[in-house]
């Protein structure tokens, strides 16, 4: 693979659910959960809606109007139960944070819809709170992704300017039209297809192994 066109990056801009953390499971138990409890039949319409990686301010409206506060509480209730004693990261997502500390010139941090203070909350229960200089979540912004502000107070402090040499990786299409949205490297992980992405990656990893086999080659 030819990796020559990708710039070095002076930041990498995580995105948290299902690219570092392994939280796919618990996101769609509280999702059935909260759904049940609120009266709304998972169609395939509300389904498409709650797992588009918009935040859930902007989402709940939709399915649930003046109600969404409510059913935001149960989902938040349900999924801190579940999540207890089930949190755990991606495979090798570690090894990349361990590797990166390595090279403490480059800015990391994390760029998510989750809310702030839960995003926060988790990356203290899994004891990675060292190896993130910002840690940005739904709520920290006037707006969520795929809005540029969360990405613009990540870097904020850095003396990094926003462009191609910030790299930011995620899951999601959110992700991908996010980070062209800040004019950013754009790199789609896992098993998403590039086909169902508007916004196109310029890389896409499928796990942890070959990003981290990317690291190596681009920092060497």
């Amino acid at each position: 693979m030819n990796l020559n066109f990708l710039p070095k990056p002076k930041a990498i801009l995580f995105d948290w659910d299902n690219t570092l953390a392994d939280t796919w499971v618990l996101l769609k138990q509280a999702s059935e959960q909260m759904m049940a409890q609120m009266n709304i039949l998972p169609t395939p319409e509300i389904t498409n809606k709650l797992y588009t990686h918009k935040s859930m301010r902007e989402v709940l409206p939709e399915i649930f109007g003046n109600r969404w506060q409510e059913a935001a509480q149960i989902y938040q209730t349900t999924y801190r139960k579940l999540r207890e004693n089930n949190l755990f990261l991606l495979p090798l997502a570690k090894e990349v944070l361990l590797f990166l500390r390595q090279n403490p010139y480059i800015h990391i941090g994390v760029v998510s819809n989750k809310i702030g203070t839960s995003l926060r909350e988790e990356v203290s229960l899994l004891q990675l709170d060292t190896f993130f200089t910002k840690l940005i979540g739904s709520q920290d912004t006037t707006h969520d992704k795929p809005s540029v502000m969360p990405v613009l107070a990540a870097l904020e402090g850095s003396n990094i300017e926003i462009g191609q040499e910030v790299w930011l990786i995620g899951d999601s299409v959110i992700d991908i039209e996010c980070a062209h949205n800040a004019n950013c490297t754009p790199i789609l992980y896992g098993n998403t297809s590039k086909s169902s992405v508007d916004y196109k990656p310029s890389l896409h990893v499928q796990n942890h192994q070959e990003f981290l086999d990317i690291l190596h080659y681009i920092l060497r």
